[in-house]
C-alpha cells in the first residue's frame, strides 16, 4: 500500500461540527545537518462549517504543510488544531484528502469501481451492504462526477482529469464532512481544470462540505473560494486573509470579467509577490 493510500485510508469517520480551529500551529523540521528548518510559522485561523477556503503563496511557503497539519498527517511543533470539538492528534474523523498526484493515490491494478469501493468501505458510518447495493452506490458516485460507464475500466485507461474525478468520487463515497485538496488540478490541462473546478463547486454546495483547498493558482483560488489565505514566503505564516465578496453561482467567463475579481486578483497577486 502506498504512503498516499495509507494516509487517505486513515482519514475516515466523522468531523463532528465541520469547524477547523488553528491556534498558533506551526511546524519545524530537523535537517540532515542538525539545523532546524522552519516549515510553517505559527498561524491562527478559524474555518466555519460549510466554508470554502483556499490557501495560496509562493513555493515553499508552507501551503501543503498547513494542509497536512489539518489532515493529521503531520504533527505541529507548536500550537493546536481542532476539527469540531476534537484536537487533531492524527487523521481527523470524517475527512478526506485528495492528493495532487492522482496516479499515486489510485490503485492501478483495481478497476475504477473497485477504487471507489475502497472509499465506500472505509468511510464515515460505513455499514455492511450487499455487493449489488455497493455497486449501485458506486455507480451513483461515478455518475455524480461525470464518469458513468467507467465502472469496469482501469485507471490507466483514463485521462488525467478523469483519474482525478475517480479520486474525488472515492472521497465522496466515504461521506466526508471535510474535504482537503492539495493542488488537485495542477497536473491536468487547462480545459479539464476548469471543468473540475466547476465540479468541485457543485459537490461543495450539494453535499454541504467544508473545503480547505491548496493551490498555487491565484485565479483558481479566487474563482472557487469565499476566502483566500495568503501565506508569506519560506513558511513565514499568514500575510492576509482575503474575503472574496462575489456571490455564487459563478461562471468561468463572467467571473473573470467582473471588476471585483480584477480588483481581488491584483490585491492577492501583489500580496504573493510581496509576501517575504
Amino acid at each position: 500500500m502506498t504512503h498516499a493510500l495509507e494516509a487517505e485510508t486513515a482519514l475516515t469517520d466523522g468531523v463532528r461540527h465541520g469547524v477547523i480551529t488553528i491556534d498558533g500551529a506551526g511546524k519545524d523540521y530537523l535537517a540532515l545537518d542538525g539545523n532546524v528548518v522552519r516549515g510553517l510559522s505559527p498561524v491562527s485561523l478559524t474555518i466555519e462549517r460549510g466554508a470554502f477556503v483556499s490557501v495560496v503563496g509562493r513555493s515553499g511557503c508552507g501551503k501543503s504543510t498547513l494542509l497536512r497539519l489539518v489532515a493529521g498527517l503531520e504533527k505541529p511543533t507548536s500550537g493546536t488544531i481542532r476539527v469540531g470539538a476534537e484536537r487533531v492528534d492524527g487523521p481527523p474523523d470524517s475527512a478526506r484528502y485528495v492528493f495532487q498526484n492522482y496516479n499515486e493515490s489510485l490503485l492501478p491494478w483495481r478497476t475504477v469501481g473497485d477504487n471507489v469501493r475502497f472509499g465506500l468501505r472505509h468511510g464515515h458510518g460505513a455499514s455492511r451492504v450487499s455487493k449489488a447495493q455497493e455497486d449501485e452506490l458506486i455507480r451513483e458516485h461515478l455518475e455524480e462526477v461525470g464518469l458513468g460507464g467507467t465502472f469496469n475500466r482501469y485507471p490507466s485507461e483514463l485521462s488525467g482529469g478523469m483519474q482525478q474525478r475517480v479520486a474525488i468520487a472515492r472521497a465522496l463515497a466515504a461521506r466526508p464532512e471535510l474535504l482537503l485538496l492539495d493542488e488537485p488540478f495542477s497536473a491536468v490541462d487547462a480545459l479539464s481544470r476548469g471543468t473540475l473546478q466547476d465540479l468541485v463547486l457543485r459537490i461543495w454546495k450539494e453535499h454541504g462540505l467544508t473545503v480547505l483547498f491548496v493551490t498555487h493558482d491565484i485565479e483558481e483560488a479566487l474563482y472557487l473560494s469565499q476566502r483566500v489565505i495568503v501565506l508569506r514566503e519560506k513558511g513565514g505564516g499568514i500575510e492576509r486573509d482575503v474575503t472574496v465578496d462575489i456571490p455564487y453561482p459563478r461562471t468561468q467567463v463572467d467571473f473573470r470579467e467582473d471588476p471585483r475579481y480584477l480588483r481581488l486578483r491584483r490585491e492577492v497577486l501583489s500580496l504573493v509577490v510581496g509576501a517575504e
